[in-house]
């Protein structure tokens, strides 16, 4: 015999408290998981110890993002008054998908092994007042063997971020997602167990000195292929 649930659960969910930007723009999530007031015919609640609860499901209350997470906004700044008078001329500085996204497909070739990436659609937007410069470009990229890849850059960052900008990495996986967020050196990790924020700012970073000691960190073949990649 099966027996199916058809009745869906009871969800009461208070609006949210409003979270306070600080002076960089930035706001922590706060840990709202004991706010919604749920029912279920088939599962207790999660903290119901009651005789006719043993054996049975009980309800399960997770947050995402994690509370604690720290939300910002934009990744680049202008600051256009400091700017040559070649930067506002791509056929000179290359474009904004040459310029900023060159790292993201360098990070798009590492993090999936692949040699070489298809530009499968492209575009930007100019400035109003300065039709040469880009401030907002996007690529979605695609692998030999069919994995993607999508980048978005551009010159929007509030100045009261206090920093050049708020860049992201992002991978989604068939099993988990990853993040990786430089402004505050967190790596988030989300899989069908937990979700883990590790905080990486006391780990070693080792380029520098591989690079002054005339090692590259990259094969030079990868330096080309990203090149390349930008320049389609």
């Amino acid at each position: 015999m099966t027996i199916n649930d058809i009745t869906p659960p009871v969800i009461n969910v208070p609006a949210p408290p409003p979270a306070s930007a600080d002076a960089n723009c930035q706001a922590v999530i706060p840990d709202l998981t004991g706010d919604p007031h749920i029912t279920d015919n088939c599962a207790c609640d999660s903290s119901d110890t009651a005789e006719e609860c043993l054996g049975h499901p009980h309800i399960a209350v997770t947050q995402s993002p994690a509370p604690g997470t720290v939300v910002g906004l934009g990744p680049h700044t202008l600051n256009l008054k400091h700017r040559p008078d070649w930067f506002l001329d791509p056929a000179r500085y290359g474009g904004i998908l040459v310029d900023i996204g060159a790292h993201q497909v360098d990070q798009f070739l590492a993090f999936t092994g692949a040699g070489d990436a298809e530009v499968i659609a492209a575009t930007v937007r100019r400035h109003a007042e300065h039709p040469g410069l880009q401030v907002l470009g996007e690529m979605l990229l695609r692998t030999p063997d069919g994995r993607t890849g999508y980048a978005r850059v551009d010159y929007f960052t509030p100045k009261g971020l206090g920093a050049w900008g708020d860049t992201r990495f992002a991978v989604t996986g068939t099993e988990g997602t990853l993040e990786a967020r430089p402004l505050d050196d967190t790596l988030t990790l989300v899989d069908g167990d937990r979700i883990e924020t590790m905080h990486c700012a006391g780990e070693p970073v080792t380029w520098p000195e591989m690079f002054v000691g005339g090692e590259m960190p990259v094969p030079q073949g990868h330096v080309f292929a990203v090149h390349d990649i930008c320049l389609r």
